[in-house]
């Protein structure tokens, strides 16, 4: 396996001269310096003629320089060796990345901005964007040392999506946690706002931050995403509130909590301009996970331990709670829960006024009504039910918020079946359940004569 080093041999490639060699050194890789000689695009073969000489030059003085920097890596007891191409920079950093396993590509950025980013570009954010294998991009300006520690825990600070390229990003973390111990933060920015609609929390801010209750549940979410990271070093979490449409807070977290390494997953240029934004403005080495990087991970047969289980004390919906119950016969939490449509606008109404709130002596008939519901034979399998009596001016949105809010593993619920008018003028909770909640969804359908 080998490491690249990308350099131009200006001030902001020698500071990633040392990372280079430190990642080379740590995995026992061989090191490969890596420069290609950018001649602008010609116009005609007359130009490319007279562009010839300056060419030449460029490639001699390529060769004195690179021979320099690996002389001065022959401390570090790295095995190294060169490469100088001719061509676009970027694509020419790739395609040797592609030819041959290649473990990282390390980089210096000058984190250019405004006009001079849009004269020259950037050959970082290329290579970040489209390298097959992972990418650390060094910043010209930057504390002295390099990003592992050889003393103490290195501080990471991480962010994980929940797609595969979450899973990448972990399962770089976990490898480098092998070799050098890490302490990662994990780092999210959310907007109080939505994730409070999500999990159905009527208080979502306080003062400038997101309600606790929020970040509690936000941070049981991101811990289950994370599980056990494997290798040596803390986990912890960071949730940094936003208003909807701001930019993500990333940066800034970084800013604020000074890491030694910032680690994001890849995105294609269609998803935004995250290379911008974290190349440019990140001030420590920032390493950037392909999505091709998550490891093959093998079909598991997930286990239900707990579910809800949405009533309307219908005849028909409360018939199939014992076949909801089934799923748990070898125990586990079971939330039975129903939800009063209370409020102007309410969709069991046609006029605007709803039904009124419960009061208390109402709401301890419902919850009584639900505990008769829970079959006799729950506690000897190990079921533990928990009520739950949710007002909210619509069923569906509700019991899809409350398995959010209480993290289950599975919702059930009973459907009439009815089609045509029937189901025009009655609407089907069921199906609007099944169309928005991210969690699976056990439909039962039975008949009630």
């Amino acid at each position: 396996m080998r490491t690249i080093l990308a350099t131009d041999f200006s001030p902001c490639s020698r500071a990633a001269t040392r990372h280079a060699a430190q990642v080379a050194s740590l995995w026992r890789d061989s090191l490969l310096l890596v420069h290609v000689v950018h001649t602008p695009p010609a116009g005609s073969a007359h130009m490319r003629v007279a562009l010839a000489p300056t060419q030449t030059e460029l490639m001699r003085q390529a060769e004195r320089d690179i021979a320099l920097e690996i002389a001065e890596l022959s401390h570090t007891g790295v095995e190294a060796g060169s490469l100088i191409l001719v061509g676009p920079p970027g694509p020419s950093i790739v395609d040797v990345a592609r030819r041959d396993p290649t473990r990282m590509v390390v980089m210096g950025t000058h984190g250019r901005r405004g006009a001079s980013h849009l004269l020259f570009g950037s050959v970082a954010e290329q290579v970040a964007e489209t390298a097959p294998c992972p990418v650390m991009v060094v910043p010209e300006v930057q504390a002295p040392g390099t990003a592992l520690r050889t003393e103490g825990p290195s501080r990471v600070v991480a962010s994980v999506d929940p797609g595969r390229g979450g899973d990448a990003v972990l399962d770089w973390l976990a490898s480098l946690r092998q070799m050098v111990p890490s302490d990662v933060t994990f780092v999210r920015g959310y907007a109080p706002d939505d994730e409070g609609a999500r999990y159905g929390i009527a208080e979502r801010w306080l003062a400038s931050e997101g309600h606790p209750a929020l970040v509690a549940l936000l941070e049981r979410d991101l811990r289950a995403r994370i599980g056990e990271l494997s290798g040596r070093g803390a986990t912890s979490c960071q949730f940094f509130a936003h208003h909807r449409g701001a930019p993500d807070p990333l940066i800034g977290a970084t800013q604020l909590l000074a890491p030694d390494l910032l680690v994001v997953a890849q995105r294609s240029q269609g998803r935004g301009s995250w290379a911008a934004s974290s190349l440019r403005e990140a001030r420590v080495p920032v390493v950037i996970v392909p999505m091709n990087a998550a490891q093959p991970r093998r079909a598991h047969i997930p286990e239900t331990r707990s579910l809800l289980i949405a009533t309307d004390l219908s005849d028909l919906a409360n018939a199939a709670i014992p076949r909801a119950y089934s799923v748990l016969r070898r125990g586990g939490v079971i939330d039975l829960c129903h939800v009063h449509e209370s409020g102007p606008g309410s969709a069991r109404m046609a006029d605007e006024s709803g039904e009124p709130p419960l009061d208390a002596e109402a709401r301890d008939e419902v919850e009584q009504r639900l505990r008769q519901l829970v079959p006799a034979q729950a506690e000897a399998l190990g079921i533990n039910t928990r009520i739950w009596v949710v007002e909210a001016r619509g069923a569906a949105e509700a019991i899809v918020q409350t398995a959010e809010r209480l993290g289950v593993d599975m919702i059930a619920l009973a459907t009439h079946g009815r089609t045509g008018l029937p189901r025009v003028l009655l609407g089907s909770v069921a199906e609007t359940v099944v169309r928005t909640s991210g969690k699976p969804v056990l439909v039962i359908r039975l008949d009630v004569g």
